[in-house]
């Protein structure tokens, strides 16, 4: 893996961070559910190409757990 490849990921994984603690706090305000934020997650994941999907689908559990 290149150093550009390397930091492309990292700012991936940081921008996921970002959106799932974004998520965790609408749900804890109750301004959005549990159910609602997973739809919109995963309909997001759909728009990214099925080569990417099962990595990204990994990600996004290892964060929710």
């Amino acid at each position: 893996m290149t150093s550009d490849e390397r930091m492309k990921m990292e700012q991936g994984q940081l921008a996921l961070a970002l959106v799932m603690e974004d998520f965790q706090r609408r749900v804890e305000r109750q301004e959005a559910s549990e159910q609602d934020l997973s739809a919109l997650m995963s309909a997001a994941l759909d728009r990214f190409p099925p080569e990417f999907q099962s990595e990204l689908r990994a990600e996004l559990a290892a964060r929710s757990a």
